[in-house]
Formats: structure tokens, C-alpha cells, sequence
């Protein structure tokens, strides 16, 4: 399955699940400090983290790194994706880093 599929896949998933009131949005934004962690990966595995990112005109970004079980960074990416939300942002680089991995 390629990453166009994955992407209009999950999409469609969580408009579905949204819709139906399983989950919900929560459009608010932080405001105070908030710690975040990350933690290494097990021995002879790497980890995948990504972001996608919208500016206020709707033009979207996203990137990602791999890190091994050292922590090093194994490989880095970044993309433009243009016009589209902030969830296909985010599933387009989590796509990318994926196939990366592969």
C-alpha cells in the first residue's frame, strides 16, 4: 500500500470517527509549558518521530528523524505539501517516515 492510500485511508477513518462522536477535536492551544520526553529505543531498533505543521494561510509542512538505540540521528527529512489540513500534514510526514524506515 503506498502513502497516498495510507494517508486518504486514515483520513477517512477519523472523519468517520469524529462524525460518529468516538473521538473529538480539541482545538484548544497550550498555553503554559508542557515537558515532553523521549525515551531511546530498544537495542538494534530506531524510532520514528514526526510533525506536520500549518501556517495561518493553510499552506502545511512536516519532517521527521530516526534516531537509533543511541539516540544518534540515522536520517532526517522535511517536505512543503501545500495546501491541505493540519491532519494530512501530519499523516503525510508520519507516511514519508515510514517508508523511510522500510
Amino acid at each position: 500500500m503506498n502513502a497516498t492510500r495510507i494517508i486518504k485511508r486514515t483520513h477517512h477513518l477519523v472523519e468517520s470517527l469524529l462524525k460518529a462522536g468516538i473521538i473529538h477535536a480539541d482545538r484548544k492551544r497550550v498555553t503554559y509549558p508542557v515537558a515532553v520526553t523521549w525515551k531511546k529505543p530498544k537495542d538494534r531498533w530506531s524510532k520514528l518521530n514526526t510533525d506536520g505543521a500549518l501556517k495561518g494561510c493553510g499552506l502545511a509542512t512536516g519532517g521527521g528523524v530516526i534516531r537509533n538505540e543511541l539516540g544518534d540521528i540515522t536520517w532526517g527529512f522535511y517536505d512543503f505539501y501545500g495546501t491541505c489540513s493540519i491532519l494530512e500534514a501530519e499523516l503525510k510526514a508520519v507516511a514519508i517516515g515510514l517508508q523511510l524506515c522500510w
